[in-house]
């Protein structure tokens, strides 16, 4: 779908539910609904899965520091990034590297 491929394009960046919405001409609701309808996940579930997945690819792959890769992945608070990838990845990203 068009979102998904915005999604995937963009979800390095800040994106708020409202102002997807707004983008394409949705309601909040409608647009969260529609999505999950055709994906499965709802839209904070798919740009985590995308940030996340890409964090993993880095951390295994390039030679970049934990505050780069969490920049690249959008976000700019590496505490809160180290939470989110534990969260998501049952280690840290310098276990998940080391392994």
């Amino acid at each position: 779908t068009l979102l998904t491929a915005y999604l995937d394009a963009h979800y390095r960046e800040k994106l708020r539910i409202r102002d997807l919405a707004k983008q394409f001409y949705m309601s909040e609701g409608h647009l969260s609904r529609q999505f999950k309808k055709k994906t499965g996940y709802t839209l904070n579930e798919y740009i985590l899965s995308k940030r996340m997945g890409e964090a993993q690819r880095l951390l295994l792959f390039e030679d970049m520091s934990i505050k780069e890769i969490a920049a690249l992945c959008g976000y700019d608070d590496v505490q809160y990034f180290y939470q989110v990838f534990r969260k998501t990845a049952n280690c840290t990203p310098v276990e998940f590297r080391g392994k």
